[in-house]
């Protein structure tokens, strides 16, 4: 079991996001709560299959520093065209 802070940090992200990727209900089967009602990671594996397959894909590429090709998409757009 990790705190919502070292799973932020694991991740590379801020730990409002974490937070509010909980509170969303982004992520739900890998949050655990412990003797004070406080959410915690109980599964980092799992929290990550989790981010990742409810996380929205332009958010992603945002986090990759907006290169789309990380993720299989186009650095051009139609206007491009």
């Amino acid at each position: 079991m990790i705190s919502l802070r070292q799973y932020a940090k694991r991740r590379g992200v801020s730990a409002m996001s974490v937070s509010v990727a909980v509170r969303s209900g982004r992520l739900v089967q890998s949050v655990v709560r412990d003797e004070h009602g406080q959410p915690k990671i109980g599964d980092p594996d799992l929290a990550d299959r989790e981010w990742d397959a409810n996380t929205d894909a332009i958010k992603r590429v945002n986090a990759a520093g907006g290169d789309p090709s990380a993720f299989g998409g186009s650095n051009t757009s139609a206007a491009d065209a």
